[in-house]
């Protein structure tokens, strides 16, 4: 072979035995990059354009990938790392906001201020809260390709959080303690009557309930156990497991459920009584469809709740999981200990859930200065 030594740094040139040229430079941390041509000279110019790459904080590759190369890659990778619902929002925002504004562009020229302009272009279109989601996704996949060295530097990083626009605080929405009742007393004696009940006094979240089978309920116990989740992937009922261990949990249940979930398996064992090889409830599930197939949140929302709520005087605009955020506020604001309702709730530690539920505890300053009094205070 023959040899020709640059400068250092400037990488190496020579000449293989099969006649053609090739070339390396260092890029630091014992990392080298190979390049190769059919004469020294282009050896030489594609060894410039490497260190004129490095120096201005470019790729080393002059590679073909795009940005829409990445996100196919990087949602494959995801695939054995997060829960099916998470990687199917991550490729919905990809699919509906981001490949069609970023696909094209080569990976190794997207800059910041192709990112600043997608934002405040997405930012006139959809909430802020999509507009963050959005950045979270872009910010994770462009650091995946940095960690394999396919961009020197991730141009989502140099964004100031400030840059993204801020979310706007929303009181969550529940009913009062009346409310409640009224709800309940329009469900008594109808097929919602356990669903309804059960929801409100565990607080449990609507997918867990889907999924909640007959085997995790102890009626003489008055006792069920939660362990994992419906969701519908691709248009398929799926069982999950909770994100956390937190979210495995056994919840007590108070007489009036345990009578409503009594009166509602009866029912049940006549309809499928009743409709024989029809019957598909296959999973055992405790609040199935009238069939025995698996329900969605859309059809509880439409054949359960909202006759319901029209009945009780309600705003029928109310969805299901307002069900969960009214057991765990009337929990806390009858002083039912953070812990607890933390657990009950499945939250992974109690700083979750005073985040959410703060205002659940209107008079706890009040609370204090009466229980200072007794005692520090006088008569």
């Amino acid at each position: 072979m023959t040899n020709r030594k640059r400068g250092q740094g400037e990488g190496s040139v020579y000449r293989r035995k099969d006649g053609r040229w090739a070339g390396s430079v260092s890029l630091g941390g014992g990392r080298r990059k190979n390049v190769y041509g059919r004469t020294a000279a282009e050896v030489r110019a594609k060894l410039d354009e490497v260190q004129r790459a490095i120096a201005d904080g470019r790729p080393a590759s002059n590679t073909r990938r795009t940005v829409g190369h990445l996100f196919d890659e990087w949602l494959t990778a995801k695939r054995d790392t997060v829960r099916p619902k998470t990687l199917d929002s991550y490729a919905g925002l990809i699919r509906r906001h981001a490949r069609p504004a970023l696909e094209s562009i080569p990976l190794s020229d997207l800059r910041v201020t192709h990112l600043e302009h997608f934002y405040r272009d997405r930012s006139a279109k959809v909430s802020p809260k999509t507009v963050r989601n959005l950045a979270f996704v872009v910010r994770a996949a462009l650091a995946w390709a940095e960690r394999r060295d396919w961009i020197a530097r991730n141009p989502a990083n140099l964004i100031a959080r400030e840059g993204l626009p801020r979310l706007q605080h929303r009181e969550i929405q529940v009913l009062s303690g009346d409310e409640a009742r009224s709800l309940m007393d329009a469900a008594r004696g109808t097929k919602s009557e356990a669903l309804i009940a059960v929801a409100l006094v565990t607080a449990a979240r609507v997918g867990e309930l889907m999924a909640l089978s007959w085997d995790q309920v102890d009626l003489d116990a008055a006792r069920l156990r939660i362990t994992r989740s419906l969701q519908y992937l691709d248009g398929e009922p799926t069982l999950v497991e909770p994100k956390t261990r937190a979210g495995v949990r056994e919840l007590a249940l108070p007489p009036n459920a345990v009578t409503a979930l009594r009166a509602h398996r009866v029912a049940q064992n006549e309809t499928a009584l009743g409709l024989g090889k029809a019957w598909r409830n296959r999973m055992n599930l405790v609040f199935p469809s009238q069939t025995g197939a698996p329900l969605n949140r859309h059809a509880v929302l439409r054949q359960y709740l909202r006759p319901l709520l029209k009945v009780a005087g309600l705003p029928e605009t109310m969805n299901f999981h307002l069900l969960r955020h009214t057991g765990a506020s009337l929990m806390l604001a009858r002083h039912v200990p953070v812990p607890v309702v933390q657990e009950m709730l499945g939250h992974a530690n109690p700083a979750i859930t005073m985040s959410i539920y703060s205002h659940a505890l209107p008079n706890s300053q009040g609370l204090v200065a009466e229980t200072m009094n007794e005692v520090f205070g006088g008569d």
